[in-house]
């Protein structure tokens, strides 16, 4: 069963594919600065407009069941068996959650009608923070059975 994060939840991490098809944790390419994550399982129409209108205000991820976004200031994620989708979708098309510098909710967008001005708006009194692109994923050691008693 889906549920709408509160506000002050922090959103969860996850691993999908990225534009380059890696499977890639969504904490590995963002924080820092205030992000939009967009979560939708039809095609956004006016994406590319809306991330141009919202450009350098805010860091942009989709996720969606079709391909990742691949414009220059949207990180995208497919998400092809709605895995995570279903996480937060119930029967609707489309949510976007605006979250802080600490990847907190800041508020939640449900639908894509003056999503622009709602942004703006959750900017208002936020901390956007300086940030910094994260373009990869440093190297993760991994021991099997660590922990276990021999």
């Amino acid at each position: 069963m889906a549920r709408i994060l509160d506000v002050g939840e922090r959103f969860p991490d996850f691993v999908l594919p990225s534009e380059s098809g890696t499977p890639t944790n969504l904490y590995s390419r963002i924080g820092g600065r205030t992000i939009l994550v967009i979560l939708h399982r039809d095609p956004v129409e006016d994406l590319v407009e809306i991330t141009e209108l919202i450009r350098g205000q805010v860091d942009i991820v989709t996720v969606s069941t079709g391909a990742p976004s691949v414009t220059a200031q949207v990180n995208g994620f497919s998400d092809p068996d709605g895995r995570i989708l279903d996480v937060h979708l119930d029967q609707s098309r489309f949510l976007a959650y605006l979250l802080d510098t600490n990847l907190r909710v800041i508020r939640h967008i449900d639908t894509i009608i003056d999503i622009v001005e709602q942004v703006r708006d959750g900017l208002v009194g936020s901390d956007t923070g300086e940030g910094t692109r994260i373009e990869s994923q440093a190297p993760v050691l991994t021991i099997s059975r660590v922990l276990e008693q021999s």
